[in-house]
């Protein structure tokens, strides 16, 4: 479990909402965290990404998964 370094009202609700993402992302062949950098590159009304990384693997990581190319139509329109 990550402890969130801020609070926000809404925190548990968006927590709750990525969790409900994990099998989508699983289906996809990745982790939540490669699911949403590809969801960026996927869909046209999303242009930017703004992301930290803690180590060089979580950036590789992040290229690999951009490198896989967007995904798939059918997972993008079950994101709903």
């Amino acid at each position: 479990k990550v402890v969130p370094i801020a609070s926000a009202p809404a925190f548990a609700v968006r927590v709750k909402r990525a969790q409900t993402l994990e099998p989508l992302a699983r289906e996809a062949g990745g982790s939540l965290t490669e699911f949403a950098e590809r969801f960026v590159i996927s869909h046209p009304a999303v242009s930017t990404m703004l992301v930290g990384y803690s180590t060089l693997d979580h950036l590789e990581e992040a290229a690999r998964a951009v490198a896989k190319g967007p995904l798939p139509a059918s997972a993008v329109a079950r994101i709903g």
